[in-house]
């Protein structure tokens, strides 16, 4: 059986990495695996991208070792990557074949799709590309005119596709639905190593009887129902194709075309996302805690936290990781990257990442969590006395929709406290008292938030007609140094 474009992602390199002498290369999944240990991390900038490559990489892993089936069989990989090399390498060579990109038959991760689906171009598969219903978010990429992708692109684009793609439009066998990911957030922790990151984000082998799709005898299309398929474990979840794509390369290799219509539509039901953080309320059922609009992910932290917890319908990779970690001798703060996206009536309106450190106190222990709360609200007290302080002045002014104007200087506000938050938040996970929270996090936290309204305000009132108010611009001010004086828990200092 021949090939007509070879490409095969055990050899061909696809995955840029970073070493941790600080090189920068472009390897194969046999490089990646052999060298894992040296390699610091993914060298991929887009998060979609970035989550969607790993969750493919730690399947493999997984997939090759059969686990890991609990805590101390995740510390034994940690602690043995020469030991579990040589059945990665065999995993890689025994499935050879269905690692290849352009297989006539088998390709890697795509469906059959027949020639009555008429080729769209490559742009869309990118998500971040101005192609389609997407916004500009990072480039000015059009329909007309998309550039070719080289088959390594193409495969990581395609990953990103299968599980980040929002539904809605006309498709076959019925219309698109959300991929898995679209409207969940992703939680993965950053290991000191690409190995420790790709063992701590292997969630705990559920069913190993099941299978990735490249594994099967056949395709999936039995299976698919528009009522929507539940997995049949981690594996199949993990390697799920909501999507048929096949990628059509051209003479010179490059894509520049794919035909894609919807595939598989994943239930709703159990079991959950293990990397998705969950929304447990009384009297409802558990939801996926999603990316607000206009609204910071860190904002969120204490609903993120809180999600991350594991329970017995729903296993966290966090939580696991946290627990292998707490079980190293050499203990650390490892750190959490979160990534999701803003979809508006199935437009991607914005993509989402945080990153923040992470301890399994923080994560379950109420005391810490409610500390983490407390910061966020008073974060929130801040911009709301900024916002009434900009009314008052507006108002004065004789300005109308002095809240709504309000909004321009409160994005700065929000901007100026992302890091500051992490901050607090590392010094947070660093601390054993209790009786020191208020003094080493609330408190210096209240004098930054204060400090930072202080700043929204004082450019509002260098702003144009403020500017030239200066009875208005007092009041106004009055009215933020008396909200502020307001603020709890935590004295200014």
């Amino acid at each position: 059986m021949s090939v007509q474009i070879g490409f095969n992602l055990v050899d061909d390199p696809w995955l840029p990495v970073r070493y941790r002498d600080g090189r920068s290369d472009v390897v194969g999944l046999y490089r990646l695996y052999t060298d894992a240990p040296d390699i610091a991390e993914l060298a991929i900038a887009f998060p979609l991208e970035y989550v969607a490559t790993l969750r493919m990489l730690v399947t493999i892993l997984q997939s090759a070792c059969d686990g890991p089936t609990g805590t101390h069989d995740k510390v034994r990989w940690l602690e043995g990557h020469g030991e579990l090399l040589p059945t990665v390498e065999a995993y890689l060579e025994r499935w050879h074949e269905r690692f290849e990109l352009f297989h006539p038959e088998r390709p890697f991760m795509q469906a059959p799709v027949g020639d009555d689906t008429r080729p769209t171009t490559v742009a869309a598969l990118r998500i971040d590309w101005a192609s389609g219903n997407n916004a500009t978010l990072f480039d000015h990429h059009v329909d007309a005119n998309p550039p070719a992708l080289g088959p390594g692109e193409a495969v990581r684009a395609m990953l990103t596709t299968l599980l980040y793609q929002p539904g809605g439009g006309v498709s076959k066998p019925f219309n698109r639905t959300d991929s898995p990911a679209t409207k969940t957030l992703q939680a993965v922790v950053d290991g000191r190593d690409l190995w420790e990151t790709l063992v701590v984000n292997s969630p705990t082998l559920d069913d190993p009887a099941a299978r990735p799709v490249w594994e099967r005898a056949e395709h999936d299309a039995a299976r698919v129902s528009r009522d929507g398929t539940t997995p049949e474990g981690w594996l199949d979840r993990a390697s799920w194709r909501s999507r048929a794509i096949r990628l059509l390369a051209d003479d010179d290799g490059l894509v520049r075309q794919v035909r894609l219509h919807q595939h598989l539509r994943l239930s709703d039901a159990p079991p959950f996302d293990p990397f998705a953080p969950m929304r447990r309320e009384q009297d409802a059922a558990p939801a996926p805690v999603r990316a607000s609009a206009g609204k910071a992910l860190w904002r969120d932290a204490e609903a993120l936290i809180v999600g991350l917890r594991a329970t017995e319908e729903h296993p966290t990779v966090v939580s696991q990781a946290l627990d292998a970690f707490d079980m190293l001798d050499e203990p650390w703060l490892p750190g959490l990257r979160i990534v999701g996206l803003v979809v508006n009536q199935a437009k991607v309106t914005d993509i989402r990442e945080a990153r923040m450190p992470i301890t399994s106190r923080l994560l379950e222990d109420d005391l810490w969590v409610g500390t983490v709360a407390a910061i966020v609200g008073v974060a929130e007290d801040g911009a709301r006395a900024l916002r009434g302080a900009i009314n008052t002045a507006s108002v004065e002014l004789g300005l109308a929709d002095g809240w709504k104007r309000a909004g321009r200087w409160e994005t700065g506000y929000w901007a100026q406290l992302a890091a500051p938050f992490s901050s607090r938040l590392d010094v947070l996970c660093r601390s054993d008292d209790p009786a020191s929270l208020d003094a080493e996090v609330v408190a210096p936290w209240r004098s930054t938030v204060v400090a930072a309204a202080r700043d929204g305000f004082d450019r509002f009132a260098a702003d144009g007609a403020a500017g030239r108010a200066p009875r208005a611009v007092g009041r106004g001010r009055a009215a933020l140094e008396r909200r502020l004086r307001g603020i709890r828990p935590g004295k200014e200092g």
